[in-house]
């Protein structure tokens, strides 16, 4: 007998990072993301702790998209018993053992450091060994296809935007269907198409990330980049733009193959990102997944995301190049936060200068150092030390994974059928509050529930 699937938000209860939500039914118990937390290292203490309880209960674990803070705790599972599937869409398994190998190389090199140097020890949440365990129950699971998951739930992915294979996971056991958006993309968010309407469901788990923000898109992306660039061809200067390496780096790079097709770039474009550029062929290879534009340059054997002005980098001696290049020039490098990664020494070297610029392409979260740039303020603390800010700084949001208030609003309204129950995740307070409260003016019943906190 089939009756209600209850769900509790394990994570991304209230802040942005963390993704997890447990819908749980007589017919099974499904997780949709294992999310790592990133924020301040008081958020960050609680990431060696599962948030899951009996993870070897769970019949499956669905990721809807390969960034970080949506999988980046999925190699814990190989330490605990569990040997259900893990499913994703053909291009999501093909990113994640990217991502996963990297991070587990990234917690070792940390964890050395704090050692050498005397610093409180870093965790090692997981270990490239439990990386190989994890990625050996990948299944996939391509786009409208629907399987069987327990004893009588159905799971089904949706095209979502947002970065390559990103999907919204609908779960079914008969009784009740539950729809989790994952991360809703931008309409702008080339070369990707925009986000598909959703599926009916009777109850969403919707991510509003950006849900007080309002994008002013006068012109097309490629355009504001290209007065950006202009700019700092006349001044002969070096543009540093923190970027993603899933996501926002090829949003970029297909605006960037653009205008070198064009004939208007003008300057050599340096992609600090060993990921990014390991990522970008993969558009090519999944083409099924892309935009319908992208998909006509790949048939007329054009790639989308690659152009003659660009050099990759794929390593610090490669990289070191940098500091004696000169502009008109464009640095695109990892983390798109500013918080590490490769972009902070290039914003040492460039944010006292006028010989730099910034370009903040896309959401920069509140408290992270793109976020504090972002109010363009005279100093700002990198790496301990206090540099002042000379470079001038250009912000555009039309570069954003995300989608903003109003495109998020099209999204839940795109739905068929009756309207659904709303449980907003995936948010800070102030966006969250500020969506819930117009959604409710639209009609819906909306919960803005904390974390673990019962819902059905």
């Amino acid at each position: 007998m089939t009756s209600q699937i209850s769900i509790h938000l394990a994570g991304a209860a209230g802040m942005v990072t963390g993704s997890c939500t447990l819908c749980e039914a007589p017919e099974g118990r499904i997780a949709v993301d294992l999310g790592l937390i990133q924020g301040t290292p008081e958020q960050e203490a609680d990431n060696p702790h599962l948030p899951i309880d009996r993870p070897d209960w769970l019949d499956a674990v669905v990721i809807t998209h390969a960034h970080a803070d949506h999988c980046g705790r999925l190699p814990m599972l190989a330490r605990t018993g569990f040997d259900a599937p893990i499913l994703a869409t053909p291009a999501t398994i093909d990113l994640l053992p990217h991502v996963l190998h990297a991070s587990a190389r990234l917690q070792q090199r940390l964890a050395d450091e704090a050692q050498r140097f005397g610093m409180s020890p870093r965790p090692i949440l997981f270990e490239r060994d439990d990386v190989d365990r994890v990625c050996e129950l990948l299944e996939p699971l391509p786009f409208g296809k629907t399987v069987s998951v327990g004893k009588g739930m159905t799971v089904a992915l949706h095209p979502v935007g947002h970065i390559l294979g990103a999907a919204s996971v609908l779960i079914s056991n008969g009784a009740m269907r539950v729809l989790c958006s994952g991360d809703i993309g931008h309409a702008q968010g080339q070369p990707l198409p925009p986000p598909a309407p959703p599926p009916s469901a009777d109850l969403v788990v919707m991510e509003c990330t950006r849900g007080d923000t309002e994008d002013e898109i006068l012109l097309p992306p490629e355009e504001q980049l290209a007065r950006v660039l202009h700019d700092a061809t006349i001044d002969e200067q070096v543009v540093v733009c923190p970027t993603f390496a899933l996501g926002r780096s090829h949003q970029l790079l297909y605006r960037l193959a653009t205008l070198s097709r064009q004939g208007r770039l003008g300057m050599p474009v340096m992609l600090d990102s060993m990921m990014a550029s390991i990522v970008a062929p993969l558009h090519r290879q999944h083409a099924d997944v892309i935009s319908g534009e992208c998909r006509t340059l790949v048939a007329d054997d054009i790639d989308p995301l690659h152009f003659p002005e660009l050099k990759k980098l794929h390593n610090r001696k490669q990289a070191s190049v940098i500091k004696d290049l000169r502009g008109p020039a464009l640095v695109m490098a990892g983390n798109g936060f500013g918080e590490g990664g490769p972009i902070v020494e290039h914003l040492i070297r460039w944010l006292p200068s006028r010989r730099g610029r910034i370009l903040l392409a896309g959401y920069c979260m509140p408290g992270t150092v793109t976020g504090k740039l972002a109010d363009d303020p005279p100093t700002i603390k990198l790496k301990g030390r206090r540099i002042s800010v000379e470079a001038p700084i250009d912000r555009l949001d039309c570069f954003s994974g995300h989608a903003d208030a109003t495109q998020l609003e099209k999204w839940i309204t795109g739905m068929r059928g009756d309207r659904p129950k709303v449980v907003l995740h995936h948010g800070d307070p102030a966006p969250r509050a500020t969506f819930a409260s117009r959604l409710a003016d639209l009609g819906y019943e909306v919960c803005t529930p904390d974390r673990l906190e019962h819902i059905s």
